[in-house]
């Protein structure tokens, strides 16, 4: 392995990982209560819950299309005149001399005046609440697949925050252990010194590697720190605290068809584009049924203290009413054009889903394979440079190697270690991503996440799909400075 390489992935792995660490003494976070947390206390995902419960009102409101209505009026009524009638009583009624002998007097309008009156209004049919209500239960419903999918997006998220907290802590441990092995070299090439076996150079630049150990493991400190905000972010717990190990993920075993078929039945997207087409077609029903009459029955009563012509105080009325929709403007056929391109373009988003699904899953299980391959190798090099790193230290106690031979010696074995540990992250990241896209698709709005070999963590809980790119290690930094220094 180049020693450069080497020393490039030491810091690119160090600058990326504040977003993946978190690792702290304190109360004890398991990843199970981490996913817990994240169901009971995420504000994101309350947020859309209660946003479901408002899709959950609109069913309610539909029914009431179908609900009879009643009102009640009570007025007072000051009139500046008073009006009466005289009306003949025509029980007087008399041949000779013909007339009314008698005249009754009704209070047409009175100065003051009570009344009461109540309208109640029955459909008896109302064809367009049919498919109203039906739109109103598949909104729900869309809603409901919508948040199931964002509280599993944010347990991902908040597993992947962990699985990297974890491997951030690693990262400490390494820059610790390898501050140590710097540290022995530094009293070794000191010792060599004082008895003139070696110059004054080898112990300089001993020294320069023990700070440049240093500064990795402050580094890797400041990492963890941070990675405590954002794994305490998404799952409201203020830092720090410490973690858990959580078990080793087994490889998925099924094969690719196999996940690609239970993924077509399973996955919130394509079972939501399916929804979005049968909405298409019940406003495609809707549409139709606005060119449908509507019947129905209505009835008043009214009670007011002026009789008026019928001599009564309390009054009523019954009756049906036939609403025949004759022309609206047009808008019944632009409703109907209107359900029928949404009918065309559900049936392109099932199509385009299907085929986005079956390369999803190939691309996460062909890059689990990959994960494990580089694993191995990972874990194969890491042996090989311990062993040559134990080699190298006993060899220049014996004067039989050079100061450089030690000190690249031990950058590789810091760069092995680094390098294996990101690809144990790697393996677990890429087998819990393949387990979950068989029902977890991307919210709308949230950016993609980052390969298997970036970064895992996202970086605000309002966005919690979000993940930061890993920005490249900066040419001057340490670790490259390092890697680069010529062999003499």
């Amino acid at each position: 392995m180049d020693v450069r390489k080497c020393a490039w992935l030491v810091w690119w792995m160090t600058l990326s990982r504040p977003l993946l660490a978190g690792a702290a003494p304190g109360a004890v976070l398991t990843l199970e209560q981490a996913r817990q947390r994240v169901q009971t206390h995420n504000p994101t995902l309350q947020a859309a819950r209660e946003t479901q419960r408002l899709t959950e009102l609109l069913i309610d409101r539909a029914y009431v299309a179908i609900k009879p209505t009643w009102n009640a009026v009570a007025s007072y009524t000051h009139n500046n005149v008073g009006a009466e009638l005289a009306i003949p009583d025509f029980s007087s009624f008399t041949t000779n001399p013909i007339g009314f002998s008698r005249m009754n007097t009704r209070v047409i309008q009175k100065e003051d005046t009570v009344g009461l009156s109540s309208s109640l209004t029955v459909p008896l049919l109302i064809p367009r609440a049919f498919p109203l209500i039906q739109q109103a239960n598949q909104g729900c419903e869309l809603a409901r697949l919508n948040t199931e999918n964002l509280a599993e997006w944010l347990v991902q998220s908040a597993e992947l925050a962990y699985y990297g907290a974890i491997n951030a802590q690693k990262v400490l441990d390494i820059a610790r252990q390898s501050e140590e092995i710097r540290g022995e070299h530094l009293k070794a090439a000191r010792a060599k010194f004082k008895v003139g076996d070696e110059s004054r150079m080898t112990v300089l630049r001993a020294e320069i590697d023990k700070n440049r150990a240093e500064q990795d493991a402050k580094r890797a400190e400041n990492a963890v720190r941070l990675a405590q905000e954002v794994l305490g972010m998404l799952v409201k717990e203020s830092p720090p605290f410490a973690l858990v190990a959580p078990a080793t993920l087994e490889l998925v075993a099924a094969s690719q068809e196999v996940m690609i078929e239970k993924a077509r039945a399973e996955r919130r997207d394509l079972r939501a584009a399916r929804l979005e087409l049968t909405l298409g077609e019940t406003q495609e029903k809707d549409a139709w049924f606005r060119f449908l009459p509507s019947l129905l029955a209505t009835g008043s009563l009214r009670v007011s203290d002026a009789k008026g012509f019928t001599d009564r105080t309390l009054n009523w009325n019954a009756g049906v009413s036939l609403v025949i929709p004759l022309y609206d403007g047009g808008l019944r056929t632009l409703a109907l054009d209107e359900a029928r391109s949404k009918i065309r373009a559900a049936q392109f988003r099932i199509e385009e889903k299907t085929l986005a699904i079956r390369s999803e899953i190939r691309q996460l299980f062909w890059r689990q394979e990959m994960a494990r391959a580089n694993l191995d190798k990972a874990q194969q090099s890491l042996q090989l440079a311990r062993e040559q790193a134990e080699l190298a230290r006993i060899a220049f106690q014996t004067g039989s190697v050079s100061n450089l031979d030690v000190l690249d010696a031990n950058m590789l074995l810091f760069v092995s270690e680094l390098n294996a540990a990101q690809e144990e992250l790697n393996l677990q990241t890429a087998i819990l991503r393949l387990n979950r896209s068989l029902t977890l698709f991307q919210p709308g709005g949230a950016q993609p996440s980052p390969g298997p070999a970036g970064p895992v963590a996202p970086v605000s809980a309002g966005d919690p799909a979000s993940a930061a790119e890993a920005a490249p290690a900066p040419a001057d930094s340490a670790a490259g400075q390092a890697g680069a220094q010529p062999r003499m």
